[in-house]
């Protein structure tokens, strides 16, 4: 299962800065969870609509845990015992990020997501 990319969503800016830093160290909410929340293809939708609707700043980190630093570990939400989600123990750095993609509702004010290959690569 940890093989498989995994996602991140966040704000363009916070995006830029891990940029200029050299790494992704994760959101406020990260911070405070003490891990870096992510997402596999089939949740990123529902987390997106869940969690950042009406956000037009977004970019979609698509990352190879086999590269991130520290433990990866796939968890139920508190909310969603059902579902297994990869939490980022550390922080992800530059080289885990296979492409960067500007994340934007539809029309309908609806995410979906985005082709890869419209991604942005890390600077």
């Amino acid at each position: 299962m940890n093989a498989q990319e995994i996602y991140h969503i966040c704000t363009i800016s916070a995006w830029k800065s891990a940029v200029m830093a050299g790494t992704y160290a994760g959101s406020d909410l990260d911070l405070r969870d003490g891990f870096i929340h992510c997402s596999a293809a089939e949740t990123v939708e529902e987390t997106a609509n869940r969690f950042f609707s009406g956000r037009e700043d977004l970019i979609l980190l698509i990352i190879d845990p086999k590269r991130v630093s520290g433990l990866l570990k796939w968890e139920p939400a508190p909310d969603r015992a059902d579902i297994l989600f990869p939490h980022i123990y550390g922080t992800i750095p530059l080289e885990a990020v296979t492409s960067a993609v500007p994340m934007a509702p539809n029309r309908d004010g609806v995410f979906r997501l985005p082709d890869p290959r419209d991604g942005i690569l890390p600077l």
